[in-house]
Formats: C-alpha cells, sequence, structure tokens
C-alpha cells in the first residue's frame, strides 16, 4: 500500500498525454466560467436559492418566506447538489467562483476516471487513444 502513489505517479508521468488533457480540461472549464459568468436560472436558480437558505441555517426550502409545507424545495430533484451549493456557501458566502473551481476539479477527476475505466472494461482491445478519445468527450461536453 505504501508503493501505490510512487506507482501511480510514475504511471501517470508516462503518459503525459492524459495529464496533458486533464490539465487543458480543468484550464478550459474555468476559463469557461470565469469569462462567461452565467448566471442561475430556472432549476439552477432553485438549487441557488436553496442551497443558500440552508447554508444561512434557514433549512431545506427554495423562498425563506414561505412556510415549509408551502414551499417547493422537496419537490425538485436533489438534494446532493443543493447540499453541495450549501457547502461551498457556507465556506466562502455566497459566491460562484469557488463553485466553479471545485466543478472544474471534479469535470478534470471526472475525465480522467473515464480514461482509467475504458482500460478495465475495454482490457482485451484497449488502446491509449481509445481512453483519450473517452475523456475527451467527458471533459469537454457542452454541459
Amino acid at each position: 500500500m505504501i508503493g501505490f502513489p510512487a506507482r501511480f505517479f510514475n504511471g501517470l508521468m508516462q503518459n503525459r498525454k492524459i495529464v496533458i488533457l486533464c490539465f487543458f480540461v480543468f484550464v478550459f472549464s474555468l476559463i469557461h466560467s470565469f469569462y462567461f459568468r452565467i448566471q442561475p436560472s430556472v432549476d439552477a436558480r432553485a438549487y441557488d436559492a436553496i442551497g443558500w437558505n440552508v447554508a444561512q441555517g434557514l433549512g431545506y426550502r427554495e423562498i425563506a418566506t414561505k412556510p415549509f409545507v408551502l414551499d417547493n424545495a422537496i419537490m425538485r430533484v436533489g438534494p446532493g447538489y443543493e447540499l453541495f451549493l450549501a457547502v461551498i456557501f457556507f465556506l466562502f458566502g455566497h459566491n460562484y467562483w469557488p463553485v466553479w473551481v471545485v466543478q472544474a476539479i471534479f469535470l478534470t477527476l471526472s475525465s480522467f476516471c473515464a480514461f482509467v475505466l475504458s482500460k478495465y472494461i475495454w482490457s482485451g482491445v484497449w488502446s491509449e487513444r481509445m481512453g483519450l478519445i473517452g475523456a475527451f468527450f467527458i471533459g469537454f461536453s457542452p454541459d
């Protein structure tokens, strides 16, 4: 178990293409977020409101002034993303830039996981190109 980190990072350095691809996924995700600064709308606006209310200690609700029985927060898909936002908002205030940074990290990790999983799933016919294509599609998906 002690040799795992060394083997892992040595393996990464031998495969620089995935490291470079993940670097670009992270950088382009941040550039996109900070350049366009898209404000939450529709469902995202509701998730934002719920996350901010939870972070402030007002409970899992969309509109803080409504009674719990009349609030629609419980009817939304969740509560995973809303609680994720609540943790970020609790730590950094009601700012979007920390959310963008953490989401860029998660997107980069997802891209890397797609590369590694493709290696295990397609072990008999796997090639580095297959893994890179999968990682590219995950990392640069439009959503």
